[in-house]
Formats: structure tokens, sequence, C-alpha cells
């Protein structure tokens, strides 16, 4: 008996090994998508016949703004529906302009209008902190225009002057038959938002789930043959509630591998033992995670660290994953980039990652990022709501974040939260040091808690990730980098102290944001930097990277002010910087292999208006008024001494200029 026994688990672990190596080895990891173009949606033809009746009707066609909400659990398909309604045909001709945003846990209305403002106009807007002001530009942007807004997945029930302050640049638009679309798993929502209409969908109904199980697992949803696995496929359907998240979850796995005796194995795994209610399905990606290779297991699980809703960048996720050690090399002839890439590849080929393709980055289902944080517990941890794991000794990746704890205001500042940095400073310091491998800073805050946060971290000696704001420390006390990764932020950061020895081994340097940095040299101690990315940094004008031997790939974006390169390096990738587009230099990289350009985005349906003008600085009063009344005859100029006391408001329909000749940047406000 005992001999059987032991044979059998010795068969359910080659089965198992089969499993993995057959899922580690397919030939073209990114031949489908998780959210195809024109999604297949099974069972919601009802539901989307009634929203797209209701978007297009004379009832929301004669009102200034409407709002419906799809309501459900997380996993049963109320983005799929929303997508599809979103694509339809009739709705892409009843309005002149239709916007996408997926929101999540966090609503920072700020953040939402740059991300619309950049949606209209492929123009950045990160230096505009005044909400007014955002406000008022997107208000021009789509004014007269018919505007269907979706906002995915939101979960804010409770600030109400949240979603109003959103909702100003729809609600003074002068067209008629504005709309919104929200999904969320919250009924509390409709509250808030004050919906003109509800609609609740649950799991699928049997015949209709069958169908998308069917297509999932065997590929074909008219599928007629194996019998026996038809059999044993409706039992593990049951399980899964009607949810096609875990239709696609699960019915991947069972897709690799038409067995019997391994779908029986997956009918009868231990998970489903804690299943509770009929919408949990954390089992069945309980139960998909288990049968990735151990490798994915190990770059799936790491996500756990990041913010919900936060937005992958393919290359710095593969480049944090090498500095942890996660990438396993093959051959001395493949690059561990490659290796990453198509680590990755297996990931968003599973369902880990939603791949949408609009966008250049990736993002993760809330319930997929719960998964990672269950099957991660036991060695990342995330400082936010202060609730500490059972056992912090094998803690080794760290993230704070502060999105929901700081807020800020309408003129740009934040304020501050004593209770949030008391609570930071208590649970940090209970955190093991010597063996962390990562740490990672991500949200607004106040000075206050950068101060604090900078005290925390003077027992960490070594690290392999790193990503704070660079003004937070000073040069002593900033943590040696081994052979990792290294996220730079510092709004007011003038220049880079890049020779201290502390850096002196990191591969990946990030450096983003930093308004007021001007030239970046000095690189003669990184030693080990393989890629420099900087990103958003609108004064930068020149980079001296040529005593940086190491340094393999050069990728600048967003710097528009930036007109000289220098250095030696295979691959250099540029975007949105119109001074290098006429520079003469290139020819100086001779060892240059890949050169990659691309001018600013050119959307001719989007006339953004101009909100401040550089280049006068030093103009006189009356060029200056000139040229300014030229770009937007709709506002007032006014002419100001320099040190004139002036109310703290903003108008979007002034700007000020500070006298004899311009001495500030004249901009609106």
């Amino acid at each position: 008996m005992i001999s059987d026994f032991r044979k059998a688990l010795d068969l359910e672990k080659l089965d198992d090994q089969i499993i993995r190596i057959h899922l580690s080895t397919r030939s073209d990891p990114r031949e489908t998508s998780h959210f195809p173009t024109e999604p297949k949606v099974y069972g919601r033809d009802q539901q989307r016949d009634m929203i797209i009746r209701k978007f297009t009707s004379e009832e929301y066609s004669g009102k200034n703004l409407s709002v419906l909400v799809i309501v459900g659990h997380g996993g049963v398909g109320k983005t799929t529906l929303a997508k599809v309604v979103y694509n339809h045909r009739s709705v892409k001709q009843h309005f002149d302009r239709r916007l996408w945003l997926h929101v999540s846990v966090y609503f920072d209305e700020v953040r939402l209008i740059r991300d619309l403002l950049e949606s209209l106009c492929e123009k950045r807007y990160e230096d505009v902190t005044n909400l007014k002001e955002l406000q008022s530009i997107l208000g021009y942007t789509w004014k007269s225009n018919r505007v269907l807004l979706v906002l995915d997945d939101v979960w804010e029930d409770g600030r109400r002057d949240k979603w109003d302050e959103l909702l100003t640049p729809l609600r003074t638009n002068d067209a008629k038959g504005n709309t919104i679309l929200v999904t969320t798993r919250k009924s509390s929502v409709v509250t808030m938002t004050n919906a003109t209409e509800q609609v609740n969908i649950g799991g699928l109904h049997d015949a209709a789930f069958w169908g998308l199980f069917k297509e999932c697992a065997f590929g074909n949803a008219e599928h007629k043959g194996h019998r026996k696995l038809k059999d044993i496929g409706k039992k593990i359907a049951v399980k899964l509630k009607g949810f096609p998240l875990a239709a696609k979850c699960v019915g991947k796995l069972l897709k690799w591998k038409l067995h019997d005796k391994h779908w029986t194995r997956i009918l009868e795994n231990s998970e489903w033992k804690d299943q509770q209610g009929d919408d949990d399905i954390m089992p069945a990606l309980k139960i998909s995670y288990n049968y990735l290779p151990r490798h994915l297991q190990r770059c799936f699980s790491y996500c756990a660290i990041f913010p919900k809703n936060h937005r992958y960048d393919e290359e710095r996720l593969v480049n944090i994953w090498i500095a942890q050690g996660f990438i396993l090399s093959t051959d001395q002839y493949t690059r561990a980039e490659e290796i990453g890439n198509k680590y990755l590849s297996d990931l968003i080929d599973w369902g880990f990652f939603l791949d949408d393709t609009s966008r250049p980055s990736l993002l993760m289902h809330d319930l997929i990022h719960d998964l990672a944080q269950i099957v991660s517990s036991y060695e990342s941890f995330t400082i936010e709501e202060f609730k500490l794991a059972a056992d912090l000794r094998l803690i080794r990746h760290v993230s704070v974040i502060t999105e929901s704890a700081y807020y800020g205001q309408q003129d740009g500042s934040i304020s501050s939260n004593e209770c949030f940095m008391h609570d930071f400073a208590r649970t940090f310091c209970t955190l093991p040091k010597t063996n962390l491998s990562t740490l990672m800073l991500f949200g607004a805050h106040d000075l206050t808690f950068a101060s604090t946060f900078q005290q925390a971290l003077g027992d960490i000696k070594v690290i392999r990730v790193l990503k704070v704001e660079m003004e937070l420390f000073l040069p002593e006390s900033l943590i040696e980098i081994e052979f990792g990764n290294c996220d730079i932020t510092g709004k007011q950061l003038s220049h880079l102290m890049l020779n201290l020895p502390r850096l002196k081994a990191v591969k990946n340097l990030h450096i983003e944001y930093c308004d007021m940095l001007q030239s970046i040299q000095d690189l003669d101690s990184f030693g080990f930097l393989k890629e420099l990315e900087i990103y958003m940094c609108s004064r930068l004008t020149s980079v001296q990277v040529k005593s940086c031997t190491s340094l393999q790939r050069l990728s600048i974006q967003s710097c528009g002010a930036l007109s000289k390169l220098d250095g030696e390096l295979e691959r250099l990738c540029i975007r949105e910087c119109p001074a290098l587009l006429s520079w003469q230099g290139f020819e100086s990289f001779t060892g240059l292999k890949h050169l990659q350009m691309s001018s600013p985005g050119n959307n001719n349906s989007c006339d953004a208006p101009k909100t401040e003008w550089p280049e006068l600085v030093g103009c006189t009063i009356k060029d200056a008024t000139d040229k300014i009344k030229a770009d937007r005859p709709d506002l007032n100029v006014e002419a100001l001494p320099v040190g004139t006391i002036v109310l703290p408001f903003f108008d979007p329909n002034r700007v000020r200029i500070w006298v004899d000749t311009v001495a500030e940047i004249p901009k609106i406000g």
C-alpha cells in the first residue's frame, strides 16, 4: 500500500515536471493576447445592446452629462463588456471623442486629468500641478465635442469632491450627450456618482459559460471531441462560478495537456477546498499559478510590491528581474534581456498581465495582483495599511505606497499626514535590514515624511533595487546599489552626484522628473552601468556618457531642451526631444548599431492650447505681449513690476508678465 502511494506521488511529480517543461518552451510566446482588439463576449448580448441603446437615445443625447455604472465582482467580465460597447460601430459614430481610463484603487483626479490630456493631445503635462489649470486645458481641448469617457475599475466611493473635480470640464462642456461609463465592484460607487443607470452583472449562465470554457480549454467553442475530457471539464466549469477570468486562467492550463489524468488532477486539486462563496475564484487562480515553471513564479510573485493599477514598463521590469537574479541564462550567446523578455511574454500569454496594445506598458488585473501578494507574503511586504506580515525575518522586498495617505491640493501642494508618518516609522523599524534586496517608494508625500524616510534607511547598507526621490538623500546617506537597478526622481535636483562610490555597481540607472537638471556628466565611477534611461527632464541640455565605457544603451524621452550628446554606445533611443532632430553630431557615435528616433506626436484632431512661453524670457513687454496674444487672443495679459504682491488664485484667462524685461516664464494663472 505504501509503495503504491509513493509510486503515485512519483508519477504526479513527473507529470508536473513535464507540464512545467512544456509550458516554458512554447514556440511563439506572443501569438495570442489577453485582450484581443475585438474580444468575443459570451452571454452579455442583452446588456451590451441595452447600454448602446441608452448611449444613443434621445434621453441621453438631450442631457449635458449622463452616468451609467456596471457593477459586478472582480473577474466577472465588466471590463470586457465595457470594451465591446466602447468599440461598437454605433458608439464610435455617436461620439466625437472616446476616452478610456483605468482608475483602480487610487482615485487621483490630477493624475486622471493628465492621462486624459495625454490621450487627447499626445503631449505630457507632468509639469502642470495646478488642478484648475489642468481643468481649463482639458475643457478647452474637448470644447463642443460630445464625449464618451470610460472609467474602468473605480473603487473610490467616499470622496464626492474628487469625483466632481474630475467631471468639471465635462459639465462645463457646451455639447450635449456627454456620457460616462463606470465599471466597479462596489455598489456604493453608484450613489457617489449619482448615476443615471445601473447595470448589475454576475457569473455567466451555464450554456454561455460552457462555450467560453471550451474556447479556452480546446481552442474552439464548438469543439465536439474528447468526450471524457468534456465530462471532466463540466465539473471543473462548475467550480469556476461563471467567471470569465477563471475560465481563461484554468482553461489555458487545461489546454496544454488534453489528457484525462491531467484534467482529473486539476479537478481534484486541494486548492478547491479553500473556495468560499459563489464569487471566490482565487483557488482557480492559485492552481494556475502553481503550474507555472519556477522561474515564472519568481518573476510574477515579485510584482506584488508594486501598487495596484501600476503601469509596468516592460524593459524596466525585465531589468529589475535581472538585478534580482531571477533570469536564468541558458547559454553564453543569449542576452539576459532576451531571456527576460521571453519570461514576460509567457506571463502575458498566461493571462498574468493584461497586454493593452494601445499603450506602451502593461497592467495587472486586481485579482491577479491579490494572488501575487498571497504567494509572495513570506518575502514581500508593502507599507500602506500597516498590517504586519506573519514572519518578518524572511522579508526581502519592501515597498512604501503613500498614494492614499497624501492628497494634493488644488494649487499642487501636498498636505501633511502625521499619523501615516509615525505609523511608517514604527513599522519600518521592525523590518530586518540585513537581507533587504528591494526598496521602492511610490506616491506623493511632504518634506516631513521625506526626512523621516531618510532617517529610517540608516541600517540599510547594500541593496539591489532602489526607487526613491533623489533629493531625499545626502551623499553620505545614499544606499549602496549592488549590481542592481536605481530609479532617481527629483523635482528640485539641479545636478547629479554621479561620482559617488556607493553607486559604482549600478547596472541600470533611471533618471526622471528632474525639472532643474541641466546636464549629466562625470560617469567615470559607473564601471558596470549598462543602461541609462532619462525621462521628463525639461531643462536638460547636455548628456555626456563618453567616460562610461560599459554603457550599451541610452534611452532619452521628453527632454525638450536637450541639444547635445557625447559618448560611445551600441543602442540609442530618442523620443520627443525636438532639439536633437537637427543635431549633426550623430556621426561621432562610431560604434552605434541601433538608432531609434521619434518626434513628438502630432494629433491633428487636438488643438491643445499653449499655456506658457519660456522663449519670451528676456524679451520686451511689447514683444512678449504681441506673441502671447498671437498664440492665445482669448487671454488677458497683465504686466506687473517684479516683487508685486498678488492674490494666489488661479485664473485660466490671465497671463502675468513681470517687467521691465520679462523676468520669469509667462504662464497662465
